[in-house]
């Protein structure tokens, strides 16, 4: 059938064709457009007619086997009905069977979570409140002897009939000391090194049995327990150890032991978390007033310190020095050596010029190229003697970088407030031009707003 209408088709399309290579000489060219039509119309048409009774085949066929399956699917479905409806002795002995089987497993599930049920009534609570406390002061960010303190409670309620001490670093990356203690069984030592706590090389919890002496961690910082448990636990955060925490107890219970196990655990990695959010706050506060390249205070600080020490000033009769300083090579180094060499020029000048002022004076860097040097309380004779031992001290001075030698004089601008200046921007104002008339007149040497 298919083949037939095919042939059908290529008729049609074929009489199209020829009626259309017909020159315009035999046939009239809007009587050939008018025959065109209609032979295409009829062939647009009877090619419709056949698409749709093939279609309609289609579809006849697709119904008559998809109304055999189900008749299958029903003929099955009657056998097995039939079948099943036959009593069957075994049938009944296999059903009971498993019957029993999950009556059994009802029964076994029923001690199980009674059991489950015991051993939580075992386990201790987890004391709430100075849970939460503990929790809302690391969340809030709260000073640190406030959550330390939180912590120590926590650990007190949460661990009874125990001992502990907290050892954080003081000062240096060899030695920590105690923050906190708790209990009398357990002595600790004023200072102890990190390497003498297996925990700092494990990285994870140790724990102690004095009874077996396969379960001993190694902490060389305890002393020598004939009985009982302890615990080395590190506190540590993004990465950075911070210190260790230590517990002690006489008695513990197997259930208890990895109780306590888990909430040292979760306890000290908030708390080391804690210790690493406060370290990265310093961090944040120094170098928001400090100048990374150089160490000294920033512009920023500058301003708010003089800002600061000049109301204090007018209060209480005070003067105040300010010395501006520039290095005279700079510009060289920058120009022959590149900003490398330059940017360590800067930063061996700013090493230095704390150690030649007093502890109260703010060493600053003012600009790309200029530091400030400000003296609360300090006259004009000071200021100038001081900015003259800042100029001999640097130029004296000869560092080997590389391949280089850095060496340079200082141009320095004083000026002093209330004598030579009214407020803060003419105080820095004459430091500048001071400054300026040093570079000017030769550079190294001091200038004074005074003299000009």
């Amino acid at each position: 059938m298919n083949t037939k209408w095919l042939f059908w088709i290529i008729f049609f399309w074929c009489g199209f064709f020829i009626l259309l290579s017909i020159p315009e000489e035999s046939l009239n060219l809007t009587l050939k457009y008018i025959l065109l039509g209609i032979w295409g119309t009829l062939v647009h048409t009877f090619t419709i007619v056949l698409i749709s009774l093939s279609y309609k085949n289609k579809t006849k066929e697709l119904l008559q086997k998809k109304e055999e399956e189900v008749l299958k699917e029903q003929a099955h479905i009657r056998d097995f009905t039939s079948q099943s409806s036959i009593p069957d002795s075994n049938s009944t002995e296999e059903t009971q069977t498993d019957f029993l089987a999950e009556d059994n497993s009802f029964e076994y599930t029923e001690n199980s979570e009674e059991e489950h049920q015991d051993k939580l009534e075992c386990e201790p609570a987890i004391p709430v409140e100075p849970w939460n406390e503990f929790i809302r002061n690391v969340i809030k960010n709260r000073p640190f002897v406030e959550t330390v303190h939180a912590f120590k409670n926590f650990l007190i309620k949460m661990l009874p009939n125990s001992s502990g001490v907290l050892y954080m670093y003081n000062g240096n990356d060899s030695e920590m000391a105690p923050i906190f203690e708790y209990g009398e069984q357990i002595q600790n030592k004023k200072i102890i090194h990190p390497i003498e706590c297996a925990s700092f090389n494990h990285g994870d919890l140790v724990f102690h049995d004095y009874q077996q002496a396969d379960l001993s961690g190694g902490c060389i910082h305890l002393e020598t327990f004939n009985s009982g448990f302890s615990f080395c636990m590190p506190i540590e955060g993004l990465e950075e150890h911070f210190g260790l925490l230590t517990i002690y107890t006489p008695e513990l219970s197997q259930t208890e032991i990895e109780t306590w196990k888990f909430y040292l655990k979760l306890s000290c990695c908030i708390f080391g978390l804690y210790a690493a959010t406060q370290k990265l706050n310093m961090l944040f506060e120094k170098h928001n007033i400090r100048d990374i390249s150089t160490g000294l205070f920033n512009a920023r600080h500058m301003e708010e310190s003089l800002t600061r020490e000049i109301a204090a000033a007018r209060r209480h009769g005070h003067s105040i020095g300010v010395i501006m300083i520039y290095p005279d090579n700079l510009e060289f180094f920058l120009k022959s050596k590149g900003e490398k060499i330059a940017s360590q020029l800067l930063w061996e000048i700013g090493q230095r010029l704390p150690r030649y002022i007093r502890t109260e004076d703010i060493p600053c860097r003012y600009a790309d190229n200029a530091f400030c040097i400000i003296l609360p309380g300090a006259n004009q004779e000071i200021v100038m003697e001081r900015a003259e031992k800042i100029r001999k001290e640097i130029a004296g001075l000869e560092i080997v970088y590389g391949d280089t030698i850095l060496k340079t004089t200082l141009s320095i601008g004083v000026s002093v407030f209330p004598q030579y200046a009214k407020d803060q921007n003419e105080l820095i104002d004459n430091a500048l031009k001071a400054l300026r008339a040093a570079c000017m007149q030769g550079e190294n040497r001091v200038i004074s707003a005074a003299s000009i």
